[in-house]
């Protein structure tokens, strides 16, 4: 009988050790799972906090870039950056935001947002915080180079060619013996260089797609042929609303004058033949409406000639064939920005600039393929387009001044955007 009770006792007091265990185990199991959920949310309100940085940083550049001082902006080596403790989602924390780039064709904006686990003060110089890192990079909405384009470049398509690009400033002018380095082009695809390195070459840098390959001599390319650092961001061009109250003029066939006083102007198309001449005075807005072969057409020695201080823009709804005498400025240094002509028919429209003379301005047509070619054929300024050619003896002569021409509302977009820690 004492045997039997002693062995009772015995397994008694294993069970209640064996409980005691499995409860301290219980607990502190159940401790660790609340610390890691704890952990989790703190890791998620951080998350927060680094977007809206991002956000603060975006909204920076696009809307006050120009007034860094003051604010709550610093200024530091490579950019600036501000600190902000702010609360979301109940959770008090802060971000931190750096912007690198700016006035580059690239910006980048990195955010680091901090929260405290529950019961610390929200000081990232502490160890009990969660943080998350993002960086965003933008894209410059302007002409950044002398060719730009969603899918393809091709310069030269055979031996004869004398296909090339270089830059000038247009605030002094051109001086064809001494061109500057500037005319890169770069696209989100491919870029291919065709015929003799004396006669087919960019002056300047050669960005290809980031899954894309460059083809063509390292002669042929003055600076570097590398990938985009992210890729390129084509915004789509909102014809103006102040159109829809313009009634249309019809087509314009001959020799006549758009004085600028109305301001906006609405046309069906403009068809010139043999050496009719339309002058444009500035700064004057039209919008070709015809969305056939024909929205804006020149032959023979036809020609626009703009004149005055303010830009011509044209908006075309279809296709454009400058043939003729070409586009011209009345500025001896070559303003590319006095004329600005944007395709918004989309991609079932083309637009060819051919001939012997010369083209002064800037082409934004992102969803059009584009051909640049003819006898000693010269365009002043940029052309965005799908795919480009440029053929014959056709040459971009980049104005720099044009990285101060935004084509879009939004002067950055967001080009690329990651978690990295």
């Amino acid at each position: 009988m004492n045997n039997s009770k002693g062995y009772l006792l015995a397994l008694t007091t294993i069970f209640i050790l064996f409980f005691v265990c499995f409860g301290a185990i219980a607990i502190s199991m159940s401790g660790l799972t609340n610390q890691s959920a704890e952990k989790t949310i703190a890791g998620a309100q951080a998350f927060w906090f680094a977007e809206a940085g991002i956000q603060k940083g975006i909204w920076k550049i696009n809307n006050d870039d120009a007034y860094w001082s003051g604010d709550d902006w610093m200024s530091i080596s490579s950019g600036y950056e501000t600190k902000d403790p702010l609360t979301v989602g109940g959770a008090d924390g802060n971000f931190e935001v750096e912007i690198t780039g700016v006035g580059d064709k690239f910006v980048t904006i990195r955010s680091y947002g901090y929260i405290p686990y529950v019961g610390d003060t929200p000081d990232k110089d502490t160890s009990n915080y969660a943080k998350r890192i993002i960086r965003a990079m933008l894209y410059r909405n302007a002409f950044n180079y002398g060719i730009q384009a969603k899918e393809s470049i091709r310069l030269g398509g055979s031996v004869v060619d004398f296909a090339k690009t270089d830059s000038y400033d247009s605030s002094i002018g051109y001086d064809p013996t001494n061109p500057g380095d500037d005319g890169d082009i770069a696209t989100n695809g491919d870029i291919t260089i065709n015929g003799d390195k004396s006669r087919v070459f960019v002056r300047g840098n050669a960005n290809y797609g980031i899954n894309g390959s460059y083809s063509g001599s390292e002669a042929q390319v003055s600076g570097d042929e590398l990938p985009l650092e992210a890729p390129l961001q084509f915004p789509e061009i909102i014809v103006p609303a102040e159109f829809s109250f313009v009634p249309s003029g019809g087509a314009i066939t001959g020799s006549t004058t758009i004085d600028g006083s109305a301001n906006f102007y609405v046309y069906s198309s403009i068809s010139l033949q043999e050496d009719a001449v339309l002058t444009i005075q500035g700064p004057a807005a039209i919008y070709l409406t015809d969305s056939g072969t024909s929205c804006l057409s020149l032959t023979g020695q036809s020609q626009i000639a703009v004149e005055g201080d303010g830009p011509v823009v044209i908006y075309a709804n279809g296709d454009v064939n400058l043939a003729g005498g070409g586009v011209t400025n009345d500025n001896p240094t070559h303003v590319a920005a006095n004329f600005q002509l944007y395709g918004v028919g989309g991609g079932d429209f083309n637009i060819s600039l051919t001939g012997n003379t010369d083209f002064c301005g800037v082409i934004y047509a992102p969803d059009s393929d584009i051909k640049i070619a003819g006898t000693a054929f010269n365009m002043y300024g940029a052309v965005v387009g799908n795919r480009i050619d440029v053929l014959g003896t056709g040459s971009i002569h980049y104005d720099t001044q044009l990285s101060n021409l935004f084509y879009s509302d939004e002067r950055y977009s967001l080009a690329d955007w990651q978690e990295i820690l």
